[in-house]
């Protein structure tokens, strides 16, 4: 795995079952995503997937590969929800492709905590990375060489560990 040191090189994708509480932007782990990657200037990428054939996946990482092309070690982070199944075959499917790929366990939606350990483990067994949207915006804070840019990332984090508290 490569570190995660330019935007540029990521794409945000965010995967979702039919689970009607992530369809609306007004989720706040939609919105959340959605602002940091217009802040940041991340491609991002929401898509339904429902027990994901191979034609879904394929077409879901043809689109993905389009929008990292310029990258040399194309990065993918995952959030969202159906961990055990739209999730995994994603990323699976992406760390067949040569994406880097890293999971961001705090934007994934978790009902059975103990249960998704299992899913975690498989899939860093094959190669993820599990990570957090505060440990990443860290990397990009180091790397960034915009006054701006780390400037915006401090405010995100901020707000992000400020909304851990409240849930708390």
């Amino acid at each position: 795995m490569h570190a995660i040191s330019k935007t540029s090189d990521c794409c945000l994708l965010v995967v979702h079952s039919e689970a009607p509480n992530l369809q609306s932007e007004d989720h706040p782990i939609i919105s959340s995503l959605l602002e940091m990657a217009a802040t940041l200037a991340v491609q991002l990428h929401l898509t339904s997937l429902q027990m994901a054939g191979s034609h879904e996946l394929q077409s879901c990482i043809d689109y993905i590969r389009d929008l990292t092309k310029d990258s040399s070690h194309p990065k993918l982070l995952i959030a969202g929800s159906d961990l055990e199944t739209a999730i995994t075959f994603v990323a699976l499917e992406a760390l067949a492709h040569g994406f880097d790929v890293y999971l961001l366990m705090d934007f994934i939606e978790q009902p059975d905590k103990e249960l998704s350990q299992f899913h975690v483990q498989r899939l860093q067994q094959a190669g993820t990375v599990s990570t957090t949207l505060i440990q990443l915006l860290g990397e990009w804070s180091i790397t960034s060489e915009s006054k701006e840019l780390t400037d915006r990332i401090a405010e995100i984090s901020t707000e992000l560990l400020k909304s851990r508290l409240r849930r708390s």
